[in-house]
């Protein structure tokens, strides 16, 4: 299996960076923010989302979370976050263009990825975006998520629909910058090594070879 390649220094931002992306998409300093990016379709997860949150400000208020993205579920969404009065927890940003997703990534303390089984999801694509900007990933264990989060190590994995064990994530990485910096760093540097573009064009070129060698 040759891995899938990125620029991963492309989605590096510092702390300066953050703080304009912070101001621009209207985060207060006292947030901590999940930021979701992904289309607004049945299967990726966002009321999974809503459910978790709702718990886990049961205990950090100040968490919150800012959803990029678009689709036909918006309109339910926004009824379901209404129904629990999350309006001032849970934003809809709407269409982020890939001119925007990178300061997206670096105004949030961590990104939320909960795929669920029925999607029949590829690679995630996002989810290594979101490694090589530095953050900690919370991923649902489905797919090819997997191979992008090492569980404990540079995100955490939760089974798709445990809302408990979701809330339960997100207060702990959430009142816990130190681990979310861990995980960040950690999840930064594999995306960089593992998931490289050059590194994807070594492992081609290796397949190519054997297969030469074969029928030389």
């Amino acid at each position: 299996v040759v891995p899938y390649g990125i620029d991963a220094a492309a989605w590096i931002g510092d702390e300066s960076q953050r703080a304009a992306a912070r101001t621009e998409f209207g985060i207060r300093d006292s947030d901590v923010v999940v930021g979701v990016a992904s289309r607004l379709i049945e299967g990726k997860g966002h009321e999974f989302l809503i459910a978790g949150l709702d718990r886990a400000r049961q205990e950090l208020p100040f968490l919150v979370a800012l959803v990029a993205g678009d689709g036909p579920l918006r309109p339910e969404l926004e009824t379901r976050v209404r129904a629990a009065s999350l309006e001032a927890a849970i934003r809809f940003l709407g269409y982020v263009g890939p001119d925007r997703i990178g300061a997206f990534m670096q105004a949030c303390d961590l990104l939320a990825f909960l795929t669920l089984p029925s999607l029949g999801e590829g690679f995630g694509l996002a989810a290594l975006e979101a490694s090589a900007a530095g953050r900690a990933v919370l991923a649902t264990d489905v797919g090819a998520l997997p191979e992008i989060v090492e569980n404990g190590s540079t995100g955490v994995l939760v089974a798709p629909g445990d809302v408990d064990r979701l809330a339960a994530e997100l207060v702990r990485l959430g009142r816990d910058p130190d681990l979310r910096g861990r995980l960040g760093s950690a999840a930064q540097a594999r995306a960089r090594s593992r998931f490289s573009v050059a590194h994807m064009v070594d492992q081609t070129l290796a397949v190519y070879e054997e297969a030469r060698s074969r029928h030389a």
